[in-house]
């Protein structure tokens, strides 16, 4: 009986996994970078349902995160280079202490939707020491409860240089 291997995902050719199964995201990143990763490109579900943490953080490490589907993040995730974070997707943070930090120079964050699960108690976004900011077209809905019931803060940027916010 012969042995069924399951086939290696590619994207523009270029394997997204070793053949031991481990991600190339290193490799990757350049040629992601030119056009953006999706969530799915790294297992994402995409269904706002299930927990797609670990995919989005992938593509957010490329440097280029296209979000298309709903997408729920269920714990804090530390971005330390340049990132742009764009699409027509939808980003629901359950996560109960953050959700993206970013720690890039620059950091675009545009053409989302973001959605806050009720037991979010600190930032969906928290820009630490960014030098060129841009936070355009995003959508925000839903309530998370900060500590001594002042309500959720969206966006901080701590120590950040250059921010830019519009509509």
């Amino acid at each position: 009986m012969s042995e069924t291997k399951t086939p290696i995902k590619t994207i523009n050719g270029h394997a997204l996994v070793d053949t031991e199964g481990r991600a190339k995201i290193a490799e990757l990143s350049e040629e992601m970078a030119d056009y953006g990763a999706t969530p799915e490109s790294f297992g994402a579900v995409g269904d706002g349902v299930a927990d797609d943490t670990e995919a989005v953080r992938r593509a957010l490490d490329t440097g280029q995160c296209l979000l298309s589907k709903q997408y729920r993040i269920t714990s804090r995730i530390d971005v330390s280079n340049d990132c742009v974070l764009t699409g027509n997707g939808t980003l629901v943070v359950d996560s109960a202490t953050f959700g993206i930090v970013f720690a890039g120079k620059r950091t675009v964050i545009e053409n989302i939707n973001v959605v806050i699960a009720p037991n979010l108690l600190y930032y969906a976004f928290w820009l630490r020491e960014c030098t060129n900011v841009t936070i355009s077209g995003v959508t925000v809905n839903g309530q998370g409860i900060m500590p001594c019931g002042r309500g959720f803060d969206v966006f901080r940027c701590e120590e950040c240089d250059t921010v830019h916010v519009s509509d």
